[in-house]
């Protein structure tokens, strides 16, 4: 694919790249939260919460960029829809760390590490990306690789409900299954995020 060059804003690029790298730590803060006690629940939920408000204030520094730039490496439109997504999956990663503290939760199956660690490995191959977006190098394997993942990740979910099916009483499996969800929310925005910049390769090509 021939590489682009612009005489262009990439501040946008740059709030992308931070906003995926932010879902990278909303999945490491949910990952410890979910390896504390009860007793530091609290403080992880506020670890979240920060994040979540990082998160928002650069989805609205994209949005002046956007809206201010003369020139800028991608249309208005896919720009924000590529925010929207990261943002919305660091959100549900903040749920699901509420959905622990509001429910005391503190056992897991091995199942919600692996289902995060896909999401880390997603949300760290999309903040690389992010950095590509100006001349679309490399973009190809990120986008196959984080569908690939995407898929794992449904398979595990769907193990990990069938162990909290077979494990746990049906008040405490809704509590998990609330959790899970918001993990399989997290990782289909970021799928999404993929989605949009293969559509983006198909239509700069």
């Amino acid at each position: 694919m021939a590489l682009r060059l612009f005489p262009q804003e990439n501040k946008a690029l740059e709030l992308l790249s931070d906003m995926a790298q932010l879902v990278v730590d909303s999945t490491s803060s949910a990952s410890r939260m979910m390896g504390s006690p009860v007793s530091d629940h609290d403080q992880g939920f506020e670890q979240a919460l920060e994040i979540e408000g990082r998160s928002t204030d650069a989805f609205f520094a994209l949005m002046t960029t956007v809206r201010s730039a003369f020139v800028l490496p991608l249309p208005r439109a896919d720009l924000y829809r590529l925010g929207q997504r990261l943002n919305q999956a660091t959100e549900s990663l903040t749920s699901a760390s509420h959905i622990i503290k509001i429910h005391t939760l503190d056992r897991f199956s091995n199942r919600a590490s692996d289902l995060l660690d896909l999401l880390q490995r997603q949300a760290s191959l999309t903040a690389e990306a992010m950095r590509h977006l100006s001349d679309l190098e490399g973009l190809d394997e990120y986008w196959v690789e984080v569908l690939r993942m995407s898929k794992q990740s449904i398979r595990t979910t769907n193990l990990y409900q069938a162990d909290m099916m077979d494990r746990l009483k049906p008040a405490a499996y809704i509590k998990e299954a609330q959790f899970t969800a918001q993990l399989q929310a997290a990782s289909l925005s970021v799928r999404e995020v993929a989605t949009d910049v293969g559509r983006i390769l198909v239509q700069e090509s």
